[in-house]
């Protein structure tokens, strides 16, 4: 049973019950993994994914999903884990039942030593690889007679997570912008990256990945496609615990465009803390393209990098080795009354058009704004209103991937703050008004005469 169909109808929510763990009412509860005193575990159902916000939790930083989750709760392998998760899910019966027959295993790793050799005696393949900028290192050659398909394609391994060539990738020789994958297509293109990765580029095509490939300090992902983020990717990103960045460099057209902001949702969906860029790729170029063109493709994308994108921002920013931190305050900065600003470590939540002086009501417009994507949240909001008060930190939880209980909390200050600046307000307004003493025309100059007169 393939994990992606686990995954498709076993719930988180059905897991943590099957353990006897409900969470609170902000999706909140006490993570099993460590010593929690103070719920810190937030349940994300709409991914079927938990996060533990603490800095305590060895597993801090990871987005779980349920076989991850029954990995940790069981302290088994994956695949010990996957088999739970099959239980629980009611598909192992379903498999039983199924008269699927499996299909006969190719030996791609022999294959592929024979491609190898195959490019050392072609010149034609070596001289495709030479004009398009790819390295000659790790590349085999189909002139036909060593694989049934893919013939005449320089051909690129795809590896499983012990190294092995598990499917292949071919790319025609002389058929602009033909490309085969094998039957079955698994694996990952040049492999899966080691534990202490830190930073992974991902390229939207093979061909792109191979280009850029030796220019990269980090690591160098191939997707499939702009459609081609696969549970194998995933899985790999989940399993990095010291993870920082990934940054996407996607084709410059319209899809790509799309897929950069697909994508880039979706990981952070995956691991909220990520920090997640993408290249600016120029209109109708790729990432071998441009290799091919640039003179020097190491300073051509060492430029592309430090102009790249933060997810969240609409314009490229130079890259700050020590960004600095702006001090946290609990204040209102109240300089623009109708915008009327108050900033916490959560998020930064702005009044929208100010607040009225009745003081038997709070109802705002109010934007809440994550300060790690930049992602946004705005609705109007009666705040001397618990439910809406409750409902409105849900649904900032649930679309900025923020802790609910922390943006309650916060709604709650700013309530407190807000109440004390418009009385404020009230009381300026309220201050008695200096009197006016008129004088009658024909009065005016005898009093002028007094005025004048010498004490």
């Amino acid at each position: 049973m393939k994990i992606t169909q686990i995954k498709a109808q076993l719930r988180i929510k059905t897991v943590l019950t099957h353990y006897g763990l409900t969470p609170n009412r902000n999706k909140m509860l006490n993570c099993p993994f460590h010593d929690d005193k103070t719920p810190s575990m937030q349940v994300y159902e709409k991914t079927d994914t938990v996060y533990c916000f603490s800095g305590n939790c060895r597993l801090h930083g990871r987005a779980l999903d349920v076989i991850d989750f029954v990995m940790e709760k069981e302290n088994c392998t994956k695949h010990e884990a996957i088999l739970k998760a099959q239980e629980l899910a009611g598909l192992v019966e379903l498999a039983q039942k199924s008269n699927i027959q499996t299909a006969k295993v190719v030996d791609y790793e022999s294959i592929f030593r024979k491609l190898l050799a195959s490019m050392e005696r072609s010149e034609k393949a070596k001289a495709y690889l030479l004009a398009r900028k790819l390295p000659f290192d790790n590349m085999g050659y189909n002139p036909g007679t060593v694989y049934k398909s893919m013939k005449n394609c320089v051909v690129f391994p795809l590896r499983n997570e012990a190294g092995k060539v598990v499917s292949l990738y071919g790319r025609a020789i002389g058929k602009a912008g033909r490309h085969y994958y094998s039957s079955g297509r698994q694996g990952l293109f040049p492999g899966h990256p080691p534990k202490e990765t830190k930073t992974i580029l991902l390229a939207e095509s093979v061909i792109d990945a191979a280009s850029i490939n030796g220019y990269f300090d980090g690591f160098v992902l191939a997707m499939y496609g702009t459609n081609g983020f696969t549970p194998a990717h995933e899985m790999a990103i989940m399993q990095l615990p010291d993870l920082e960045e990934v940054i996407l460099f996607f084709d410059g057209d319209d899809a790509g465009d799309a897929a950069v902001k697909k994508t880039a949702e979706y990981l952070r969906k995956m691991r909220p803390k990520l920090t997640i860029s993408h290249i600016v790729t120029p209109r109708n170029e790729d990432a071998n393209s441009l290799m091919v063109k640039a003179e020097n493709p190491a300073e051509l994308l060492e430029s592309l990098l430090n102009s790249r994108v933060f997810y969240g921002e609409l314009a490229p920013k130079e890259i700050q080795k020590e960004p600095t931190q702006k001090p946290q305050t609990n204040e209102l900065i109240t300089t623009n009354p109708n915008k009327i600003t108050y900033e916490k470590e959560t998020a930064i939540y702005q009044i929208k058009g100010g607040v009225r002086t009745d003081l038997d009501s709070l109802k705002v417009t109010i934007e809440t704004t994550s300060k790690e994507t930049g992602r946004k949240l705005r609705d109007k909001v009666e705040l001397y209103q618990f439910k809406q008060v409750e409902n409105y930190a849900r649904a900032v939880a649930d679309k900025l991937q923020l802790r609910a209980d922390l943006v309650e909390n916060d709604l709650y200050s700013l309530t407190d703050l807000l109440d004390n600046y418009r009385e404020v307000l009230k009381a300026k307004t309220e201050l008695p008004q200096k009197k006016k003493v008129s004088v009658p025309e024909g009065e005016k100059e005898q009093c002028l005469v007094f005025l004048r007169k010498p004490n």
